[in-house]
């Protein structure tokens, strides 16, 4: 495991190995109410992207992403990184049908760009428990490779 404030090289590659989950991992911050598995705490790891989180996270507050049902069952979130080092995150509720935009001023992940899915928000907003602590409780943020 590498400290959060190091990174080491990310390849393509390395994410297509990445089938399943072994494990759920959690941040442990509020803002982010979802668990999410292996491959992406790999991407995290060794992308420095831990910043993606929070603004996942953020949007499933935002009524538009919150009061869509199709949004609670499935989002493809998206990071794409351009050659001067900005980046532009989307969530798309399908194939161009962009429900969030945002830009990003500078980046250094090393890839152009990667993809996210994110399951099973309903799950979060439907528990009454405050906690939260079963993966089962929360949404799911996982590699395409893993869905």
């Amino acid at each position: 495991m590498t400290n959060r404030n190091e990174k080491t090289t990310l390849t393509d590659a390395d994410l297509h190995r990445f089938t399943g989950t072994a494990h759920y991992w959690r941040t442990g911050s509020p803002l982010h109410p979802f668990v999410y598995t292996d491959g992406v705490r790999y991407v995290l790891e060794n992308g420095g992207v831990y910043w993606l989180l929070d603004i996942i996270g953020e949007w499933q507050r935002a009524r538009s992403v919150r009061s869509n049902t199709a949004l609670q069952q499935l989002q493809f979130w998206t990071l794409t990184v351009k050659a001067d080092h900005s980046a532009e995150v989307i969530c798309e509720l399908d194939k161009g049908k962009v429900v969030v935009r945002q830009k990003i001023l500078y980046t250094d992940f090393p890839l152009p760009k990667i993809e996210f899915y994110l399951e099973h928000m309903w799950a979060f907003w439907a528990t009454t428990t405050p906690l939260r602590t079963r993966p089962q409780d929360n949404g799911v943020l996982l590699l395409p490779s893993e869905y």
